[in-house]
């Protein structure tokens, strides 16, 4: 599983053929977004069974962490989907 930060995945998901004003405008919201749900940190990372599939997985300030998995949507009260452990485990367990 590759994982990527909020900047790297906006830096690879936005066009370099954007004019300038309108990628500082989707930056602008996508961290304006991020906060505006108490998730302070973001990672993407690349399914290891599908790798066109890009899941996020992201933490709020308090340490919980959350995933957009169908797994982790759909059974929320399990606090880590493997996609969590990965940025768990590339994090060192942090």
């Amino acid at each position: 599983m590759a994982l990527a930060t909020t900047a790297a995945v906006l830096q690879t998901t936005l066009s370099a053929a954007m004019p300038a004003p309108v990628v500082a405008a989707v930056r602008k919201m996508a961290t304006a977004a991020l906060r505006a749900g108490g998730w302070v940190e973001r990672w993407s990372v690349t399914s290891s069974s599908a790798p066109s599939v890009v899941y996020v997985v992201a933490r709020r300030a308090d340490g919980t962490m959350g995933c957009s998995c169908k797994g982790w949507i759909y059974h929320a009260s399990r606090p880590q989907c493997r996609h969590i452990r990965a940025v768990l485990d590339e994090r060192g367990g942090a």
